[in-house]
C-alpha cells in the first residue's frame, strides 16, 4: 500500500484509529506492535517493536503476547477496521482457564486477528513452535486447546485491508450503511 497499514486512511481517519475505537472498552491494556512508533507517538499507547521485523504475523503476534502483562489477551489486527466489540465480548466470556485461544471462525476460515488468547497456555508453545521453524501463525497455533466459534453473519468484522483495491471496497461498504460500525 505504498505506507504504515495503521496510517492509511479510511473515511478520513487512520486505520489504527478504527481498531482503537474497538477494543479501547474492551481492556485495561492497549499495546501497539510497531516498528515505526514515532508515526503513533500521537496515540499515547505503549508500544513495542515486533521481535522479527519482516518474519511475518507469527513473530508480531508473539510480540503482543509477550508484551501484555495481563492474562488474557485480545489480538486485534491494524487492518481490520470492523472488528466488533460484540464479538470479542461473546469470544471473552468462552475463554476458559483451560482454553488457550477462542477463535471466530468465517467461511471456513480460523480468524486470529480477532481472536482471544490466554497467555499462560500459549506463549510458551508458540515461542517453541516457531523455534521449530513454523512461521504461519496457524502452524503455530497448532496443538493448542482452541475452541473455534463459527460466526453465520456478513463477515464484516473479518474484512481486511491488504490492497488499494480493497481499501475502495471498505469506503464502498461504508457508503452503502452509512456508518463505518459493525452492524
Amino acid at each position: 500500500m505504498g505506507q504504515d497499514k495503521g496510517l492509511v486512511k479510511l473515511n478520513g481517519r487512520p486505520l489504527v484509529e478504527h481498531v482503537l475505537e474497538r477494543v479501547r472498552p474492551l481492556g485495561d491494556e492497549i499495546i501497539l506492535v510497531t516498528n515505526h512508533p514515532q508515526n503513533f507517538a500521537y496515540l499515547n499507547l505503549p508500544m513495542t517493536g515486533d521481535a522479527e521485523p519482516g518474519g511475518g504475523a507469527a513473530p508480531g503476534f508473539i510480540t503482543a503476547l509477550s508484551a501484555a502483562k495481563y492474562d488474557r489477551v485480545i489480538v486485534a489486527a491494524v487492518d481490520m477496521p470492523f472488528i466488533s466489540a460484540a464479538i470479542y465480548g461473546e469470544l471473552l466470556t468462552r475463554l476458559q482457564d483451560e482454553t488457550a485461544a477462542v477463535l471466530p471462525l468465517w467461511g471456513g476460515f480460523w480468524q486470529p486477528f480477532h481472536g482471544v488468547y490466554r497467555r499462560s497456555l500459549c506463549l510458551d508453545h508458540i515461542n517453541y513452535r516457531l523455534a521449530a521453524g513454523q512461521t504461519s501463525l496457524k502452524g503455530v497455533l497448532n496443538g493448542l486447546n482452541l475452541e473455534l466459534v463459527e460466526y453465520e453473519g456478513n463477515g464484516r468484522p473479518f474484512f481486511n485491508i491488504n490492497t488499494p483495491e480493497e481499501l475502495e471496497h471498505a469506503q464502498e461498504l461504508i457508503a452503502q450503511t452509512g456508518n463505518d460500525r459493525h452492524p
